[in-house]
C-alpha cells in the first residue's frame, strides 16, 4: 500500500472539485459586490429599487447554498479519508467505456465484486483541466484488487 501516493491522489481530487466550488462562490460574491458598487455610485438614492435587490440576494443565496452542498457532498468525505487515511481493498471487476474523459462526463464506475454485489466508486480527478486520470484507468474491462478511499469511494489504485 502506497500511503503517500494515495494521499496525493485524494489531495488532487479535493483540489479539482474544491476549485469548482471556489470559482462559483467567487463569481457570485463578485456579482454582489459589483451590484453594490454600482448601486452606491451610479444610482441616486431615490431611484433605488428594493425588489430587484431582494431577488438578486435570494438567488445568490440559493446558488451559494447549492455550492456549499456540492462541496460537502464531493469534498468532505475525501477530506475525512485523507485525514484518517481510510484506505480499503476489495477484489472485483470494472468496465470503463471509451469516452471523452472530461468534467462533463460522470466519473462514477460500477465495480462488480467477487460475491456479485455492485459498488459505486469514483475515478480520481486531476486538478489540471479537471480531467479524470485516464492513464491510470484506461478504457476496457479489468479484474483485480481495487484500493479505494472508504468514505469518498475514490479509486486509488487498481492492481
Amino acid at each position: 500500500m502506497k500511503i503517500e501516493e494515495y494521499n496525493q491522489i485524494l489531495k488532487n481530487t479535493i483540489l479539482a472539485d474544491g476549485l469548482i466550488c471556489m470559482i462559483v462562490a467567487a463569481v457570485i460574491i463578485g456579482v454582489l459586490v459589483l451590484d453594490w458598487v454600482i448601486d452606491r455610485t451610479l444610482i441616486d438614492n431615490d431611484k433605488r429599487k428594493t425588489g430587484g435587490k431582494k431577488k438578486l440576494l435570494f438567488w445568490a443565496l440559493v446558488i451559494l447554498i447549492a455550492d456549499l452542498l456540492f462541496f460537502s457532498y464531493k469534498c468532505l468525505p475525501a477530506i475525512k479519508d485523507l485525514h484518517s487515511q481510510s484506505y480499503v481493498s476489495v477484489h472485483g471487476e470494472y468496465y470503463m467505456y471509451n469516452f471523452n474523459y472530461s468534467i462533463e462526463k460522470d466519473t462514477n464506475l460500477q465495480v462488480t465484486l467477487d460475491d456479485g454485489s455492485i459498488m459505486h466508486m469514483y475515478i480520481p480527478r486531476r486538478p489540471q483541466r479537471h480531467m479524470i486520470d485516464s492513464e491510470r484507468f484506461p478504457a476496457g474491462r479489468y479484474m483485480g484488487t481495487i484500493w479505494y478511499a472508504e468514505h469518498s469511494k475514490i479509486i486509488l489504485e487498481f492492481i
